[in-house]
């Protein structure tokens, strides 16, 4: 099926099945903030359109179709819209989500020095081996100079 001929909005099941993959990616409305995208490859998936907290425009990949269909795309985009309406940023609350938690307290690893800034319990953030930034947390002592807890 040709987009042009699509006249009703939400989109049936039927509609979402024949839709043709055109030369370029476009994206047909589903409801209001839901959108329905179809790739030149055929593929086809949910996104969902939101305002972020700075004002600018975003989009967020609800889900591949015909794995989330219309009904689970709209509970989708609900959710995301609750969140939005509370100032969290979807994309920035998944990507928190996907971070493993950490037992371990923060620490920033350069990779250019090959060694761990330690956070947590150190003033000015002394640089360590990785291996020894468990010394610091667990006995709150440096390695490198005993009982001082800076570098």
């Amino acid at each position: 099926m040709k987009r042009a001929n699509i006249k009703q909005r939400p989109l049936a099941d039927t509609v979402l099945k024949a839709l043709e993959p055109e030369a370029s990616t476009y994206r047909e409305l589903h409801e209001s903030g839901v959108y329905f995208q179809v790739k030149p490859t055929g593929a086809k998936s949910w996104l969902f359109r939101y305002k972020r907290p700075d004002g600018r425009w975003n989009w967020l990949g609800i889900g591949a179709y015909p794995e989330v269909g219309g009904a689970k795309a709209r509970e989708l985009a609900a959710d995301e819209r609750k969140r939005v309406a509370q100032g969290i940023d979807p994309v920035e609350y998944r990507k928190a989500q996907a971070q493993p938690q950490l037992e371990e307290p923060p620490a920033l690893v350069n990779p250019r020095y090959r060694a761990t800034v330690c956070l947590q319990c150190c003033p000015k953030g002394a640089r360590l081996a990785s291996s020894n930034i468990q010394l610091c947390h667990r006995q709150g002592v440096h390695p490198r100079q005993p009982g001082l807890g800076v570098e």
